[in-house]
């Protein structure tokens, strides 16, 4: 049995209760990511948006070899847009609210995983209904 031949093998969607409200300073993105690291991913964002490192949070780092989907909050963002970034890094606006993001503030995680027996392609779901 062979598992993750590539990043597309292995998808994890994290979980994570925002509290929206359209006055908030902090900008939520869900930022997609492909074979980079979460840290790497939040500096392009970083530079991307010209905002400081210091000021794009998220709640949980993530696979780098995998195709990652997580909640990220960036203070005083002006930006209301869908962005790509790279070829594997995009962000999809969400809304305001008044909290950062702070490791551990995820609910959870799901994940798809897709195995293989010899020829046989055998897809795991830990999806919500």
């Amino acid at each position: 049995m062979i598992i993750k031949k590539s990043p597309e093998d292995f998808v994890v969607t994290e979980k994570t209760k925002l509290n929206l409200n359209p006055a908030g300073r902090y900008s939520y993105f869900l930022m997609e990511k492909k074979n980079i690291t979460t840290l790497d991913a939040a500096r392009q964002v970083s530079r991307h948006l010209n905002v400081p490192l210091r000021l794009v949070n998220y709640a949980g780092t993530k696979d780098k070899h995998a195709i990652t989907k997580q909640a990220i909050s960036v203070y005083g963002c002006k930006e209301r847009n869908d962005l790509v970034i790279s070829e594997n890094l995009k962000i999809y606006y969400i809304g305001q609210g008044n909290e950062r993001l702070n490791l551990g503030d995820l609910e959870g995680n799901y994940f798809t995983i897709k195995r293989y027996l010899g020829r046989r392609e055998c897809r795991l779901l830990s999806q919500p209904e």
